[in-house]
C-alpha cells in the first residue's frame, strides 16, 4: 500500500455562495454539452476511486480508496482532492499514482484547522489522466451534534508555542450564544460563527503556560462551560558534553530546555537507559581509546530530538581530588608537598598540577603521575594552607577537584631590616621606626637596639636598648656635629640587618624652602616634585599636624618616581598637615620642599574671632580682633568679610589678606550697627562673630580731641621753656662750643706763632701750607691731611660770628703757594665709581644667573606638568578599563545568578503548579455545580416575584379587603389633612411673626443674597474653568504620553535591531579571535615547554646554592660570645644541607628521567594533537552555530512578543482615551444639570420673594385705606365742630361784658378737653 501525505500548509479560501453557484452552473453546462462517445478519449474517465472510507484518526482526516479495476491509464494517474468544511472549500491537493501502483489501495490524510467534532468535513475526489477526468466522488465526516449541555472541543489538548489553535463551542438547541473568552492566558483571539449552533475561537499561541492551563470558556445566557489546553515546546535541549573520571564510567551534561508541567515533561535516554531530568546522567561503561559517538535522546508529546557528542573520552578526563596531602620536609623558606592518587591510571598520565597557597600566587607543576612538589620563597614563621588539583597536560580538558586543605607553619628566621626616620623637636632628635608586620618579624620581637656615633670619632659607639612595642627614642645630640644612627631589631632567631640614618649638623647648609599649599584628594594627599640628581636612594615624605601633638608618619619613594599619594588612617578632616619632602642621598637627607594642606576642608565654627572690638574715627569704624590660632582653623582662610547692618541697609567690606586683624568701615551714619565678621574659606563664609555698636556725632569727638591736643602742647611747651631757662649755660656750651685759634709753624718761621684772626664769613688762606690743630669735635670738623696740596676745611652748621684763632705752620720757601677755599667733606668714598661698577656687574651677573635659573625651572615645571597630565590620563584610562572589566564581570555574575534563580523559580513554579493543578473533570464538576447554584438562585427569585404578583392580584379582586383598605386610607388621609391644617396654622402664625421682622430685614437680606449669589456664581465659574483647564491638561498629558510611548516603541525597535546586528558582529569577531588565540597559545606552550623546563631546573639549583651560601654566611657572622653555639649550629646546618642536597640530586635524577619520557611522548603525540585540535575546533564551531541559531530564534520570539505587548498597550491607550472623552462628556452633562438645577432654585426663590413683596404691598394698601378713613372721620368731626361753633356764634349775646383773663384760659382748657373726649 502507498501512503500519500500532504505536508503543505494551505490557507483556507472561502468563496461566496454566489460564486459557488456560478461554478456549479458552469460545470452542469459543460457536462450537458459534452460529446457522447468513448469516454477514454474525450469524455468521462472510467478510473473512479472505489471503496472510499473517510475516518477520524487522531484529529486527522484519513481517506482510503482503491483504484478502478478497468482503469487503463498509460501514464501517471492523478487524483484531485478537495476538502470542504460546512460546504466551504478550504483545501485542494493533487496526488499522483505511478503506473506500477495502479490497482492497489491508497490512503491520504490531512489535518484540519478545526477539531473534527466542531463541523462537518467532506472530501471530494476524482481522477485525471491526460486531459480526461472522472466524476467527483464525495465522502462526508459529520461533526458533533448538539446535546443538552454546552460542548467545547478539543478537551485537554497539548499545543506547541508558535502555532495557531482553534476551539469550537456547540450550544444546545434553543440556547443563545453569548461569548467565548480566554482565562489564565493572554493572547490575541477572534471568534467566528460556523453554523447556527457552533461557534469557533482562533488564537495565536505566543507563549507557554507556566502557572496553569489555558482555559477557553464558552457562555450562553443560561449556562457556561469550557476546555483547558497546555501550550509548551518540543524538546529544546542542547550542548551535550561527556567526560570520564575513572575510565570505568562516563558522565554527560546538557543544557535543559524550558519545562512546562509534568504532563509535558521530557524523557531522556542515554545508551538505551533512562536518565534524570536535571541535565546530568551517569552510566557505567569502560572507556577505551578512540573517538565514539554518544547520543542522548530527548522526547515529549510534541516531538523528539537527538543530541550527539563525538569525542575520545580518554582525552576528556575530569580528575578526582588528590588524597592524603602532607608536608615533608619543612624548613623556614621552603617545603615539600606530597600526595597520592586513588585511580591507578592517573600515574601513567602526563599531568599538570595547580598548587593553591594562601596569600601567594598559584604554582603550576608538570610531570608524569605527579605526586610531589617543592614550595620555595616561603615566609618564615608563617602559617600556610595548601590545596592541590590536577589535570591532563597533553589533552587538557578541565581542572579536577581540589583536595582538602592542609595547613602548616614554617620555621622562624631573623627579622627584616627596619624602616627608620628622624625628627627634630627643639634640642632633641627623635629617632622613629615602623613596627614590623607579621610577615616581616619572622618571630616574636624581643627588643630594639639603637646605636649612634659621631661621624668624626666613629669608634665611640653609644648604645641604648628599647623594649618592644616602643618604636621611638629621643636623643640629646650636639647640633653642631653630624651623627650616624643604626637601629637593630632582635627576635629569638637573631638580629636583623642594621638600618642606618645620618643626622645632619646645624652648620651644614640647608636650602630655604617656601611653604606651598596642597589640596587633599579622596582622603589623602597627591604630591609631585621636581626630580633631583642627588636622589641616590629615592625620596622621603613625612607629615604631621601643624598644631598640637606631632604624630609623625613617613613614606619612602624610589628614585624613579617623582609623585606619590599619601593615605593613612590617622589623617583627619579639618586638620592642617605639614608635608615635608626630603632627598635621600648617600649622606644626610636634604629638605626639598614643604607643603601644607587639609585632607578635606571643613566649615569653621562660629565665634572664631576672639576679643572682637571696635574704634570710631569720625565717620569710620575700625573692627579689630586677635590673631586666629592655627588650631581653630579647619580650612585655609583666604580673607575676611565685614557686614555692617543697620535696619534694612547693609554694607560689605572685604579683604584678601589672610593675616589681617582689622577691617574699617568708612562713611557710616549715626546710629546702631550690627557688625558681623566672617572668614573666607574654600567652603564659603564661616566663623561668624557679631558685635553691636552705636555711633555718635564726630563733631563732639573733634572738639574734645582739639582741646586735649591744645592743652597737651601748651603743657609741653611750658615744661621745655622752664628746663631750657634753668640749664641755659650748659645748652650754650653744647650748642656753641669755643673754637681754638689756629697755630702756624714752619722752617722759615720756626719759633714764631702768629695769631691770626680769620673772618667768620669765609676763610681764605694765601699760604702754601695750612695745618690747623683743633680739638676733636664730634660732628663739626673733618681733617684731611693726606694729599699733595694740603688744605684746611673749616665748616660749621652756622656762620661763625667770632674770629677763630688758628695755628699756621709755614713750609719752606721753596714750596708752592696755593689758595684753596674750605669745603664740606664729600659723603662718597674715593673708590665710589669702582664700587658702583663692581656693584652693577654683580647685579648683572645675579640677573643672568637668576634668568638662567628661572629658565631651567620653567623647563622643569613644564616637564612636571606634562608628566602630571600623562599620569592623570594614564591613571584615568587604567581606571576606566578596570571599571569596564569590573562591570563586565559583574554583568556576567549577575547573568549567572539570574539564570540560576530563574531555573530555581521555574522548578518551584512547576512543582507548585503541578500540586495545585486541577483535572478537566474536576473543573467541569465545579462549573456544573456553579451553574446549578445559579439556576437555583434564578428559580428562587422567579418564585418570589410570582408570589408578589399573585398577592397583588388578590388584593385587586377582593371587595371586602378593598373596602377595609379604602377605609384605612381615608382615615389616614383625614389624619394627614388635620395634621396639614395644624401645620398650616402654625406656619401662618410663624409667617405673621416673621412678617413684622421682614420689613426691616428686607433690604439687608436682598443685598446680602445678591452679593452671595454673585460670589457663588463667580466661584462656580472659576471652579468650572479650573476643572476644564485640568481636563485639558490631562488630555494634553495623555497625548504627550501617547507620543512618548510611540517614540519609545520606535526607539526600542531600532535598539533591538541594532543590538541584534552588534551581537552577530561580536559573535563573529569573538569566534575568530578565540580560534587564533587558542592556536597561538597552544603553539607557544608546545614550543617553549622543553626550553623552560631546563631553565627552571638551572634556576632552582642556583637559588638553592645561593640559599646555602647565605645560610653559611649568616652562620659565620654571629657574635663572638655565641661562637660555640654558632659552631654547633653550623654543623647541624651543614648536615641538614648535605641531606637536602642529596634529596635534590635524587629529585633531579627523577626529573631528568621524567623529562626524557615527556620528550618522547611530545614527539609522538604532537602531530596527532594538532589533527584532533582541528577536529575539535570544527565540532565547537558547529556547536556555536547551533547555539547562535537557537539564540536568534528565541530572540525573534521575544521581539514578536514585545510587538504584541506594544499593540496591547496601544489598544489600552485608545480605550483610556475613549474613557477620558466619555468622562469629559459626562462632566459636561453634570455641569449643565447643575446649572439647570441652580436656575430652578433661583426661580423658586424669586417666586417666594415676589409673593412676600405682594403680601407687603397688600398690608401697605390696607394701612393707607385705614389712614384715609381716619382722615375722613377727622374732617367730619371738624365739620361738626365748625357747625356747632357757628351755631353758638349765631346765638344772641351782650357785647359789653368782658371776661377775666383767667376765666378765658380755663374756658379754653375745658373746651379743648371736651373736644378731646369727643374725639
Amino acid at each position: 500500500m502507498l501512503n500519500f501525505i500532504s505536508t503543505n500548509n494551505v490557507a483556507v479560501r472561502v468563496f461566496p455562495k454566489t460564486m459557488i453557484g456560478l461554478l456549479r452552473g458552469i460545470i452542469l453546462v459543460f457536462l450537458m454539452f459534452a460529446k457522447p462517445g468513448t469516454g477514454d478519449k474525450h469524455g468521462t474517465l472510467h478510473c473512479e476511486p472505489q471503496n472510499m472510507q473517510l475516518s477520524n484518526v487522531s484529529q486527522e482526516l484519513q481517506l482510503t480508496w482503491d483504484s478502478h479495476p478497468s482503469c487503463l491509464c498509460e501514464k501517471n494517474l492523478i487524483y484531485e482532492l478537495v476538502v470542504l468544511v460546512e460546504d466551504k472549500q478550504v483545501h485542494h491537493e493533487e496526488v499522483a499514482v505511478m503506473a506500477d501502483h495502479m490497482g492497489s489501495s491508497h490512503w491520504w490524510s490531512w489535518r484540519s484547522f478545526l477539531p473534527l467534532e466542531c463541523a462537518s468535513h467532506s472530501v471530494k475526489i476524482r481522477s485525471r489522466c491526460k486531459k480526461q477526468t472522472s466524476l467527483w466522488t464525495t465522502e462526508i465526516l459529520p461533526g458533533q451534534k448538539p446535546s443538552d449541555e454546552i460542548q467545547v472541543f478539543p478537551q485537554d489538548h497539548i499545543f506547541e508555542v508558535g502555532s495557531r489553535a482553534s476551539f469550537c463551542c456547540i450550544i444546545p438547541v434553543g440556547e443563545t450564544f453569548r461569548e467565548m473568552s480566554l482565562g489564565n492566558y493572554e493572547a490575541p483571539f477572534n471568534t467566528s460563527m460556523l453554523n447556527y449552533h457552533t461557534y469557533a475561537l482562533t488564537m495565536e499561541l505566543l507563549q507557554p503556560t507556566l502557572m496553569s492551563d489555558a482555559d477557553v470558556i464558552c457562555k450562553t445566557y443560561t449556562d457556561e462551560t469550557g476546555a483547558s489546553a497546555v501550550i509548551g515546546y518540543r524538546p529544546i535541549d542542547s550542548n551535550l558534553t561527556c567526560e570520564t573520571r575513572d575510565f570505568l564510567s562516563i558522565e554527560c551534561f546538557w543544557r535543559v530546555g524550558l519545562q512546562v508541567f509534568k504532563r509535558l515533561t521530557t524523557n531522556y535516554r542515554l545508551l538505551e537507559q533512562s536518565c534524570p531530568t536535571n541535565g546530568k546522567c551517569s552510566q557505567k561503561v569502560e572507556v577505551d581509546c578512540g573517538e565514539r559517538n554518544w547520543t542522548l535522546t530527548a522526547s515529549n508529546v510534541l516531538g523528539t530530538i537527538e543530541l550527539n557528542y563525538e569525542a575520545d573520552l580518554t582525552k576528556r578526563v575530569y580528575m578526582y581530588a588528590p588524597q592524603n596531602v602532607t608536608i615533608s620536609p619543612l624548613y623556614a623558606r621552603n617545603a615539600s608537598v606530597r600526595w597520592f592518587w586513588t585511580v591507578q591510571r592517573y600515574k601513567l598520565l602526563n599531568l599538570t598540577c595547580q598548587i593553591n597557597i594562601t596569600n601567594r600566587e598559584t604554582k603550576i607543576q608538570n610531570g608524569t603521575g605527579l605526586t610531589s612538589v617543592v614550595l620555595n620563597d616561603l615566609t618564615p614563621n608563617w602559617t600556610y594552607t595548601v590545596m592541590v588539583r590536577c589535570a591532563t597536560m597533553s589533552d587538557f580538558w578541565k581542572w579536577g577537584d581540589w583536595s582538602q586543605q592542609t595547613s602548616f607553619s614554617t620555621k622562624g628566621d631573623v627579622p627584616d631590616a627596619l624602616d627608620v626616620w628622624m625628627h627634630k623637636e627643639g634640642n632633641q632628635t627623635l629617632i622613629l621606626w615602623k613596627l614590623l608586620e607579621d610577615h616581616q618579624s619572622h618571630g616574636h620581637i624581643i627588643d630594639y637596639e639603637v646605636m649612634w656615633t659621631d661621624s668624626v670619632a666613629k669608634e665611640q659607639m653609644n648604645t641604648r636598648r628599647i623594649v618592644h612595642p616602643n618604636h621611638s627614642v629621643a636623643l640629646n645630640l650636639n647640633s653642631f656635629k653630624k651623627y650616624i644612627i643604626h637601629v637593630i631589631v632582635r627576635n629569638a632567631c637573631g638580629s636583623s640587618v642594621p638600618s642606618q640614618i645620618i643626622i645632619p649638623s646645624q652648620a651644614q647648609a640647608t636650602p630655604k624652602c617656601n611653604t606651598t599649599r596642597v589640596s587633599g584628594i579622596e582622603g589623602g594627599f597627591r604630591l609631585s616634585w621636581a626630580a633631583s640628581p642627588n636622589a641616590s636612594c629615592g625620596y622621603i615624605l613625612d607629615w604631621c599636624p601643624v598644631s598640637g601633638a606631632c604624630n609623625l608618619d613617613w613614606l619612602k619613594v624610589p628614585p624613579s618616581k617623582t609623585s606619590a599619594t599619601i593615605y593613612s588612617k590617622n589623617l583627619k578632616d579639618g586638620v592642617r598637615y605639614k608635608v615635608s619632602i626630603f632627598i635621600c642621598t648617600v649622606d644626610a637627607p636634604v629638605l626639598l620642599n614643604v607643603k601644607e594642606g587639609y585632607v578635606r576642608e571643613q566649615r569653621i565654627p562660629d565665634d572664631l574671632f576672639k576679643n572682637l572690638r571696635w574704634e570710631q574715627h569720625a565717620s569710620d569704624v575700625k573692627i579689630s580682633w586677635d590673631k586666629i590660632n592655627l588650631k581653630e582653623q579647619s580650612a585655609f582662610i583666604e580673607g575676611y568679610v565685614l557686614h555692617c547692618t543697620k535696619e534694612s541697609s547693609a554694607i560689605k567690606i572685604r579683604t584678601a589678606d589672610p593675616e589681617a586683624t582689622s577691617l574699617t568701615a568708612r562713611n557710616l551714619t549715626i546710629g546702631t550697627y550690627a557688625f558681623s565678621v566672617y572668614a573666607l574659606t574654600a567652603v564659603g563664609e564661616c566663623g561668624l562673630t557679631t558685635l553691636r555698636a552705636t555711633l555718635n556725632s564726630h563733631s563732639d569727638s573733634l572738639v574734645s580731641a582739639f582741646l586735649i591736643s591744645l592743652f597737651t602742647a601748651s603743657a609741653l611747651l611750658l615744661v621745655i621753656t622752664v628746663i631750657c631757662y634753668r640749664h641755659w649755660a650748659c645748652i650754650k656750651q653744647k650748642v656753641y662750643p669755643p673754637i681754638p685759634e689756629p697755630m702756624l709753624s714752619g722752617k722759615w718761621l720756626p719759633s714764631q706763632r702768629v695769631a691770626l684772626y680769620c673772618p667768620s664769613e669765609e676763610l681764605i688762606m694765601a699760604v702754601p701750607e695750612l695745618r690747623c690743630k683743633y680739638p676733636s669735635y664730634k660732628d663739626d670738623y673733618i681733617l684731611q691731611d693726606k694729599c699733595t696740596s694740603y688744605s684746611t676745611i673749616l665748616a660749621q652748621n652756622q656762620t661763625l660770628k667770632k674770629y677763630i684763632p688758628c695755628e699756621v705752620i709755614l713750609p719752606p720757601a721753596s714750596s708752592t703757594i696755593c689758595s684753596k677755599r674750605a669745603k664740606f667733606p664729600s659723603l662718597k668714598p674715593p673708590d665710589y665709581l669702582t664700587l658702583e661698577r663692581k656693584k652693577q656687574e654683580t647685579e648683572r651677573e645675579n640677573f643672568a644667573e637668576f634668568t638662567k635659573y628661572q629658565r631651567s625651572w620653567d623647563i622643569k615645571n613644564s616637564w612636571i606638568k606634562s608628566s602630571d597630565r600623562n599620569y592623570v590620563r594614564n591613571t584615568t584610562e587604567r581606571q576606566v578599563k578596570a571599571a569596564i572589566n569590573q562591570y563586565e564581570l559583574s554583568i556576567e555574575e549577575r547573568r549567572a545568578r539570574l539564570r540560576i534563580m530563574l531555573e530555581t523559580e521555574e522548578q518551584q513554579l512547576l512543582k507548585e503548579t503541578e500540586e495545585r493543578r486541577e483535572t478537566a473533570l474536576e473543573r467541569q464538576t465545579k462549573m456544573r455545580a456553579r451553574a446549578k447554584v445559579l439556576r437555583d438562585i434564578r428559580e428562587t427569585k422567579r418564585q418570589q416575584m410570582v408570589s408578589e404578583k399573585m398577592e397583588q392580584l388578590f388584593i385587586n379582586q377582593c371587595e371586602e379587603l378593598r373596602t377595609v383598605l379604602s377605609k384605612r386610607r381615608e382615615e389616614k388621609a383625614r389624619l394627614d389633612c388635620m395634621a396639614l391644617v395644624r401645620s398650616k396654622q402654625e406656619q401662618q402664625q410663624e409667617e405673621q411673626m416673621k412678617g413684622r421682622q421682614f420689613a426691616e430685614m428686607w433690604e439687608t437680606i436682598c443685598q446680602r443674597e445678591e452679593k452671595k449669589e454673585s460670589e457663588r456664581i463667580e466661584r462656580q465659574q472659576q471652579k468650572s474653568n479650573e476643572y476644564l483647564t485640568h481636563l485639558r491638561a490631562q488630555i494634553d498629558a495623555a497625548e504627550q504620553q501617547k507620543q512618548q510611548a510611540k517614540e519609545l516603541k520606535e526607539e526600542e525597535a531600532a535598539q533591538l535591531l541594532r543590538k541584534h546586528k552588534e551581537m552577530l558582529m561580536l559573535q563573529e569577531q569573538r569566534e575568530k579571535h578565540q580560534r587564533l588565540k587558542a592556536q597561538q597559545t597552544r603553539r607557544r606552550q608546545l614550543d617553549q615547554s622543553y626550553r623552560m623546563k631546563m631553565k627552571r631546573l638551572a634556576k632552582e639549583q642556583q637559588e638553592e646554592l645561593a640559599l646555602d651560601m647565605s645560610i653559611l654566611q649568616q652562620v659565620l657572622s654571629q657574635d663572638r660570645d655565641e661562637k660555640q653555639e654558632a659552631v654547633q649550629r653550623k654543623m647541624e646546618l651543614h648536615e641538614e644541607q648535605q641531606r637536602y642536597r642529596q634529596f635534590l640530586a635524587d629529585e633531579l635524577e627523577k626529573q631528568k628521567q621524567l623529562e626524557q619520557e615527556t620528550e618522547k611522548l611530545i614527539e609522538e603525540k604532537l602531530r596527532e594533537t594538532w589533527a584532533k585540535r582541528e577536529k575539535q575546533s570544527e565540532m565547537e564551531r558547529d556547536a556555536r552555530n547551533r547555539l547562535m541559531k537557537d539564540v536568534l530564534e528565541a530572540r525573534s520570539l521575544q521581539i514578536q512578543h514585545k510587538l504584541e505587548l506594544n499593540k496591547l498597550k496601544q489598544d489600552q491607550l485608545a480605550r483610556d482615551k475613549e474613557e477620558l472623552t466619555q468622562m469629559t462628556e459626562e462632566i459636561k452633562l453634570l455641569d449643565l444639570e447643575e446649572k439647570r438645577r441652580h436656575k430652578e432654585l433661583c426661580r423658586a426663590y424669586q417666586a417666594d420673594l415676589q409673593a412676600q413683596m405682594q403680601h407687603k404691598q397688600q398690608l401697605r394698601r390696607n394701612e393707607k385705606a385705614l389712614e384715609e378713613r381716619e382722615v375722613q372721620y377727622g374732617l367730619a368731626v371738624q365739620q361738626e365742630y365748625d357747625r356747632m361753633k357757628e351755631k353758638i356764634l349765631s346765638r344772641p349775646s351782650s357785647h359789653t361784658t368782658v371776661a377775666h383773663p383767667f376765666r378765658r384760659t380755663e374756658g379754653a382748657k375745658s373746651a379743648s378737653s371736651h373736644r378731646c373726649q369727643r374725639e
